[in-house]
């Protein structure tokens, strides 16, 4: 049977207890750091697939009117891209 933490609290000294709390921060401030980095670096690739998604998207669109327009239209649009060259 393990007994809370609360119960115990009060049967160790202050200073005790301080430097409990004070040395557990020290080993947990890394970690917090790694995660916060980790956090960060999550959202900024989130970011960039939702962009990208979008990019996508929009590539899709304008194919899907390419391939829905006329033939004639199509090689006009070929002639252009040709002199653009």
């Amino acid at each position: 049977m393990k007994t809370d933490s609360r119960n115990l609290a009060s049967k160790v000294e202050a200073v005790i207890r301080e430097y409990t709390d004070a040395r557990i921060n020290e080993e947990l401030a890394p970690l917090r750091d790694d995660i916060a980095t980790l956090k960060d670096a999550i959202l900024r690739l989130r970011e960039s697939l939702q962009s990208d998604l979008g990019n996508v998207t929009g590539r899709m669109t304008s194919m899907e009117t390419l391939v829905n327009m006329s033939t004639s239209r199509l090689a006009k649009l070929k002639e252009i891209a040709k002199e653009v060259k």
